[in-house]
């Protein structure tokens, strides 16, 4: 099984995921590593019940880290995000940072989220209507960075200000924010940003790599809030109401049979044998 002829190049996805792949071997859950090694290139098979035609494709692991998968999780996140926006006349788009830790966890993303929640109980917030959480990871050598990437309806929001209440909730007598006005639309490729670049990533130790993946593991990385959490069913409805129905096989059948390789083989060697 390959990904693509032998005599073209691997795109950067592909290199980077291998890279996290092998610096992982041993290091985290064995589920993960799998999947992660099978992403994009074990083939799957769609049988048609009717005629029995097969069309392949390849299995997609869709962690949020992974470098073959993560645009998808973006473009989903854009989707949603470009429909609410039409309702909001004063989109702001505001970065809330923390010190960079020597270590990474759980817990010290936790604790982002808790100081975020607690952040919107504040006066200074009582204003935004709503909007999403995008928080984001980075290492430059430098320490482990958390910040987070908020789109809020809100007409006005004082940086001055909000720099000394988030610094008090996360412990700091100051954080850097920054608030800018984005009715331009320039806000798309910030808030749905992945939760790590893959390029910056495959650049890690493997130890880092892990410590990273084991932090980030049922943490929802992306959250919506206040009248974009009310909205987002419907707008998840709408989108999917707009999406065209799963092409049917050229003979106008609609059910099929999906499997992987080895499991086709099994059926296969047992539909031999009868």
């Amino acid at each position: 099984m390959t990904t693509k002829p032998l005599n073209l190049p691997l795109d950067n996805e592909e290199i980077w995921a291998e890279q996290i792949h092998q610096k992982t071997l041993g290091l985290v859950d064995v589920g993960i590593s799998d999947s992660l090694a099978k992403c994009g290139k074990d083939e799957w098979f769609r049988t048609c019940f009717d005629c029995g035609q097969v069309k392949t494709f390849f299995y997609r692991c869709s962690l949020k880290f992974c470098p073959r998968c993560n645009w998808m999780i973006s473009r989903r996140r854009a989707e949603i995000i470009k429909h609410w926006v039409l309702q909001v006349t004063q989109p702001k788009h505001i970065v809330l940072t923390m010190r960079n830790a020597k270590l990474i966890s759980r817990e010290s993303i936790r604790s982002f989220q808790k100081a975020f929640s607690r952040l919107r109980r504040q006066d200074i917030w009582q204003k935004v209507k709503g909007g999403c959480v995008s928080i984001e990871v980075t290492n430059e050598g430098r320490g482990w960075h958390i910040h987070g990437h908020i789109l809020a309806d809100v007409r006005w929001m004082p940086a001055g200000l909000l720099a000394l209440k988030w610094g008090e909730l996360v412990g700091q007598d100051f954080a850097i924010v920054k608030v800018q006005d984005v009715r331009e639309q320039s806000y798309l490729n910030e808030v749905t940003k992945y939760v790590v670049k893959a390029s910056q990533m495959a650049k890690w130790p493997g130890e880092e790599i892990a410590a990273f993946i084991g932090a980030i593991r049922g943490v929802r990385m992306f959250a919506p809030f206040g009248s974009l959490y009310k909205l987002q069913r419907r707008i998840k409805a709408e989108l999917e109401a707009l999406r065209p129905d799963a092409a049917p096989c050229e003979c106008g059948c609609g059910q099929f049979r999906f499997e992987d390789e080895r499991s086709r083989l099994i059926r296969m060697n047992e539909k031999k044998r009868r």
